[in-house]
């Protein structure tokens, strides 16, 4: 699965990118700082999911989202956030919220998400 990691904050990237690692069988394709950048590298890229933040200056990873479910085939969403009341992931399928996901702080955290059995 071809990953694409969006946060403002490089360290979060790190830890994301550290955990997608920990997990194998998914390739981080790209990174983003903010929503614009996302839905760019989207396009760009063909992530299968984005582990994407709420919270970014410019454009924000709610809005990014809603741009990204008008794609022919849109990439899963999920949302890392330390906002549980923010947390929601979009399916690509049913174009709709799907599951909640606080922020990760562990690989079995994330690959669930992903569709991975934890290890």
């Amino acid at each position: 699965m071809k990953v694409l990691i969006v946060d403002d904050e490089k360290l979060a990237r790190d830890r994301l990118r550290e955990m997608v690692g920990e997990i194998g069988e998914h390739t981080v394709v790209g990174e983003a700082m903010n929503g614009s950048e996302a839905i760019a590298q989207t396009e760009r890229l063909n992530p299968d999911v984005l582990l994407m933040d709420i919270r970014m200056p410019g454009m924000d990873g709610l809005e990014a989202a809603m741009h990204l479910m008008g794609l022919d085939a849109p990439p899963g969403v999920i949302f890392t956030t330390a906002y549980d009341q923010h947390a929601l992931a979009f399916s690509r399928k049913r174009r709709a919220p799907s599951r909640s996901s606080g922020l990760p702080t562990q690989p079995e955290d994330v690959s669930p998400a992903c569709g991975t059995p934890c290890p």
